[in-house]
């Protein structure tokens, strides 16, 4: 009895162990996207920590949806856990494959998320226990899904993989063709002979290939003899891929000297307007490849270069932007290849400068006067005492004031200050300049996950809410935008209505539609009035010029509609008392007004309209949260919101990165359309203040939980 008794004393301290067993695992990454009908691989690696067991071991896994299993996969993972008698951890991983009929019998049964789960045994003294960890898959259109790379090559000129030079020969290329599906961040590096010669970050649009050229500046080195082996190594995303290399060997024999090439205009010491200028040299019969350089010292490294077939070369407005300022002074310089990369020929440095951009157009008087028949007698009275010439009347209703656009050949001050002293004139003033603040970039939607819209958008999508886009033209038949558009108008005179890149970007950041083809705006459900009163300046680039006499139309036809919320994403220097009138009249009706605060790394204020006060002036985040453009514009601001690498709407069913605190603009004001069908309306006075986390701004605006899991 004594023996039977000590038996079941330990059996029961045993079955006591056992139950108190436990063990944690979690999967990384836990979830992510994959683009429908292409199958997909993804590194999965599991964590694991236990109370003292020994190693851990699954045989298979399964793709499950609900209670339907989608597929198996019959491979082994397993890990040898170490650590104390009282705690163990280990990991271990694998290389998914995820199938074309997994994928396809998930759209069959009509969803477009299932789960990969794996059941792992732990083997622990005295027992064994069992735990499950899955790993969500989503399927999503291309646009959304994650990039994957699939297959990498390298190779020179020759199209091979190998090549011989001359010793100093200069602009040797190598290129990498990348193969990949889905959208996203890609950052790796050259190297050469195990040393970086530049890094590589660039944003890749859905697509399947792209291809990677060794950059100008620093070239690959070709002053040391012998083979030298290139490499292209990828860092993110994760490549499960080899590196492929590709060897050149330098000769001893050194590279030809040059002749020189005469440099035709901008001449020497030319200043130049700020815009897309025309590079001209002299060119000879036989085929050459032109190299043009920009420095910002004679005898420096090329700040920009680009190689041509012409005797010309156009300066692209993104680099005009990007690299190139106002009012500061550059070189340029051009050399001469042949067909075998020889140089043959190079000219001295020119410099030049870039005149500081225009506030106003010149010659231009605008002129406001009481919507009456005294007005149009003292306009006609003032253009025949001031010699001006009539170039455009409107009526500004909702603050009852008939405009007048005259132009003169006298200086503009001088004539306002004059003009102003007239009995019956209520404004004068230049015809200012504003511009729209974006630059094309090439991160999936970020908005959609910094603004948490998944669970915002179970609840509210602006439905009903009228917001008002005052920008370049919006392309009104975008599949993403065609049934938000309720009315569209040009208050442009002389330049037609059509589909730009700006306020088509705006429009689909506020309010893409839900209908599975694009990208999802933050508020998906308003009602857009698209009023073209900016124009793009140049066909590939989205920076829209906008004047006093459009935007004033443009908000007076705004106020007229009732809208309850109008997006300004564009800014000048200058404080317009003409717009200011229509703001802060529009403001009294209740109408809230959103403008970016601008983009410039070393701006110091506000914009105008993001400065007035009856204005949200936004500033913007970039992808690490950091603030754009600036600390000190940003702190500025009344809020800040996603401002980089922002994927929208472009012209003709497309969609591209854009950045800039346009796009940030747009988002606040999406929000606050999502704030007004929630609410009824928008208390501009309510408006919570910023803190640095926009999520939490948006929860303490809606006065809901947003931002949890």
């Amino acid at each position: 009895m004594k023996r039977i008794g000590y038996l079941f004393f330990v059996f029961t301290i045993l079955l006591i162990y056992v139950d108190t067993l436990w063990a944690t695992i979690t999967a990384s990454p836990s979830s992510f996207s994959i683009p429908r009908g292409l199958e997909a691989t993804k590194r999965i690696t599991y964590s694991i920590t236990t109370p003292g067991c020994t190693s851990a071991v699954s045989n298979s896994g399964t793709f499950i949806s609900g209670q339907t299993i989608l597929g198996l996969v019959n491979t082994t993972v397993s890990t040898n856990l170490t650590g104390s008698t009282n705690l163990t951890t280990g990991t271990a991983s694998e290389t998914l494959i995820i199938p074309i009929r997994v994928i396809k019998k998930a759209e069959q049964l009509g969803v477009n998320r299932f789960d990969f789960r794996r059941q792992f045994q732990y083997n622990c003294a005295p027992g064994v226990i069992y735990e499950s960890v899955s790993v969500t898959t989503t399927l999503t259109s291309e646009a959304a899904a994650e990039l994957s790379i699939t297959r990498l090559q390298l190779y020179f000129e020759n199209r091979r993989a190998e090549i011989t030079v001359k010793r100093n020969q200069p602009s040797l290329k190598a290129y990498a063709d990348l193969r990949f599906t889905g959208s996203g961040y890609l950052r790796g590096y050259w190297e050469v002979d195990g040393r970086i010669l530049s890094y590589v970050n660039r944003h890749l649009v859905y697509g399947r290939s792209v291809t990677l050229e060794t950059p100008e500046v620093p070239p690959l080195p070709t002053f040391v003899t012998g083979t030298h082996i290139l490499k292209f190594v990828i860092t993110s995303p994760s490549v499960e891929l080899p590196m492929p290399e590709a060897i050149y060997f330098v000769t001893a024999e050194e590279f030809g000297k040059a002749f020189s090439i005469n440099l035709i205009s901008p001449k020497d010491g030319a200043e130049i307007d700020y815009s897309p200028q025309i590079f001209r040299w002299e060119g000879r019969d036989q085929k050459v490849t032109y190299l043009i350089e920009f420095l910002e010292e004679g005898n420096g490294k090329p700040t920009f270069s680009a190689y041509t077939k012409r005797f010309d070369y156009t300066l692209p407005p993104s680099v005009l932007k990007t690299i190139f300022l106002p009012g500061r002074r550059y070189f340029w310089r051009v050399k001469g290849f042949d067909s075998e990369n020889n140089v043959i020929g190079e000219s001295p440095a020119f410099h030049f400068t870039f005149k500081e951009a225009a506030s106003h157009l010149p010659g231009q008087i605008l002129i406001a006067t009481e919507l009456s028949p005294k007005g149009m007698d003292l306009i006609q009275r003032i253009s025949q005492k001031y010699n001006l010439g009539l170039i455009e009347t409107y009526d500004l209703k909702s603050i009852n004031l008939k405009v007048v656009i005259f132009q003169t050949k006298e200086e503009i001050f001088r004539l306002i200050q004059a003009i102003i002293r007239e009995e019956g004139v209520m404004l004068a003033q230049p015809n200012y300049i504003f511009r729209t603040m974006a630059e094309p970039m090439s991160d999936m939607q970020n908005v959609y996950r910094i603004l948490h819209l998944k669970r915002l958008h179970e609840r509210y999508k602006g439905k009903g809410v009228v917001v008002a886009v005052v920008d370049t033209g919006v392309d009104t038949n975008h599949r993403d935008l065609k049934d938000r558009i309720a009315y569209s108008a040009n208050l442009l005179k002389d330049y037609p209505y059509i589909a730009e890149i700006h306020g088509t970007a705006v429009a689909g950041v506020i309010g893409a539609t839900i209908n599975g083809f694009g990208i999802e705006g933050v508020a998906p459900e308003v009602e857009i009035v698209a009023l073209k009163a900016c124009r793009q300046v140049s066909e590939t680039h989205p920076e829209g010029e906008c004047y006093t006499s459009s935007v004033a139309k443009a908000i007076d036809m705004a106020i007229e509609r009732r809208v309850k919320i109008v997006n300004m994403s564009f800014g000048s220097i200058s404080r317009d008392r003409l717009v200011t009138r229509l703001i802060e009249e529009g403001s009294r009706r209740g109408i809230v007004f959103v403008a970016p605060a601008g983009n410039m790394p070393r701006q110091k204020e506000l914009l105008f309209p993001a400065s007035h006060p009856d204005v949200i002036a936004v500033g913007g985040m970039d992808d690490a949260g950091n603030p754009y453009p600036n600390q000190e514009i940003a702190s500025k601001a009344k809020v800040c919101g996603p401002a980089t690498n922002v994927l929208t709407t472009i012209p003709g069913d497309k969609h591209n990165f854009i950045t800039g605190t346009s796009m940030a603009s747009a988002s606040i004001a999406g929000i606050l359309a999502i704030a007004a069908e929630k609410d009824g309306t928008v208390n501009r006075e309510r408006i919570p203040p910023f803190k640095g986390d926009v999520c939490q701004w948006e929860e303490e605006l809606l006065r809901m939980p947003v931002c949890g899991k």
